[in-house]
């Protein structure tokens, strides 16, 4: 990466997507996005769709966990697995517990930023674990959520809970680093944002056998940190993050 950041304007890419090649992205590769302000509007009738449909119950949800046992080739009724329809209902209730919850209101109602306008937030290593869309097949990692102050702030715990309610629904690395951004423009109206989200994989290795070395980053940048080259080589890791005394930082 160059001494002005990452290259802009690339299109986003998935290892698994439909209808193009897989494209492997080594240890440090980088997908740069530039968004559409339409983001929060979907995000926000993608958390409420859910009640537009009828939820299977759970005993529905483990008569199919019972057909996927059998479709691998083994018996559901075995003894040791006998009680495994149950633990995958019950795992799967917390891992897409994000469809029907707003972002915004999993954000709260930010505070006056007061002397803190203008500072810089920077929020790093909040984990999160997902499920690609393509295969149902995990991804996990790391997020990295910075902003410039403007009228509002938000808790750090709140910027935790955004990432956790978005990661846990069916995802793409690319959608959810958008979501995520689109959230926090939305409620927080900062002058500026980044979002950079690192994660690891299973949908290669598991659909054919072949793993992609290394992990996927995906980074969004929107105003006043666009001209912020030292932040965004800090977020990608290429060197410690410039020490100001506007800098609050913290980890979750």
């Amino acid at each position: 990466m160059g001494a002005d950041g990452p290259p802009r304007g690339h299109r986003l890419s998935h290892p698994a997507g439909p209808r193009r090649r897989a494209r492997p992205c080594a240890d440090g590769g980088l997908v740069r996005s530039r968004g559409t302000r339409k983001t929060f509007h979907r995000l926000r009738a993608g958390a409420t769709a859910g009640g537009t449909m009828r939820k299977p119950s759970p005993g529905e949800v483990e008569a199919a966990v019972r057909t996927l046992i059998a479709h691998a080739g083994d018996d559901p009724d075995r003894p040791e697995l006998r009680d495994t329809p149950q633990r995958v209902a019950a795992a799967h209730a917390v891992a897409f517990s994000g469809y029907g919850r707003d972002p915004a209101a999993v954000l709260g109602e930010p505070l006056p930023a007061g002397d803190a306008e203008g500072q810089l937030v920077l929020l790093r290593a909040l984990p999160f674990f997902s499920h690609c869309e393509h295969h149902l097949s995990p991804f996990f990692g790391e997020a990295t959520v910075a902003f410039e102050a403007g009228e509002r702030i938000l808790g750090i715990g709140h910027l935790a809970d955004l990432v956790t309610v978005l990661s846990r629904r069916l995802q793409l690395q690319e959608r959810l680093t958008e979501e995520i951004a689109a959230a926090l423009r939305q409620v927080l109206a900062p002058r500026g944002l980044a979002v950079l989200l690192e994660a690891t994989h299973c949908c290669r290795h598991l659909h054919d056998g072949r793993s992609i070395p290394g992990r996927l980053r995906t980074l969004r940048v929107e105003g006043s940190l666009e001209a912020r080259p030292g932040l965004l080589a800090a977020l990608l890791g290429d060197r410690a993050p410039p020490a100001a005394p506007s800098l609050q930082s913290g980890s979750v």
